[in-house]
Formats: C-alpha cells, sequence, structure tokens
C-alpha cells in the first residue's frame, strides 16, 4: 500500500502536490491553533476557559474534517 502512495505522490502534477502539500500544512496549523488555545494560558487570556475550551475543540474539529476530505479526494485519485 505504501508503493501505491508513493506512486500516486509521483504522479500528481506539481500543482496538485503543491496544494496537497499546503492542505497538510493547514491541517497542522489548524490542531497547532487548537492546543495552543486551550493548552496556553496566554493565548486569548481575555477568553473565559471554558469559551476557550469550546474554540479550541472547534479548531481541533474543524483540523480533523479537514484531513478527512483531504483523504477522500486523493482516494478517488487511485
Amino acid at each position: 500500500m505504501e508503493q501505491k502512495s508513493e506512486n500516486n505522490f509521483k504522479q500528481k502534477s506539481p500543482k496538485e502536490r503543491f496544494l496537497l502539500i499546503l492542505g497538510v500544512a493547514f491541517i497542522a496549523a489548524y490542531f497547532v491553533l487548537g492546543a495552543m488555545v486551550i493548552f496556553m494560558p496566554t493565548v486569548l487570556a481575555g477568553l473565559p476557559k471554558d469559551r476557550k475550551l469550546i474554540l479550541g475543540c472547534a479548531l481541533i474539529l474543524y483540523g480533523a474534517f479537514r484531513c478527512y476530505r483531504l483523504v477522500k479526494k486523493n482516494s478517488e485519485y487511485e
């Protein structure tokens, strides 16, 4: 399966490969930003703790949703 994924990555055009890497970078950014909002007290210090938790969870869930869509989109090309 790893070989199939590697061949799929090599067959993509440079534009598709760039968009894939950009999508992965944004997914990572959403996860990191959500974790920062939840666990770092200096980020959004004026916001109550329960709202920070809701915002952080929403960011992490949105990152997971983007990850699901990216995997689904790339599995259509196989």
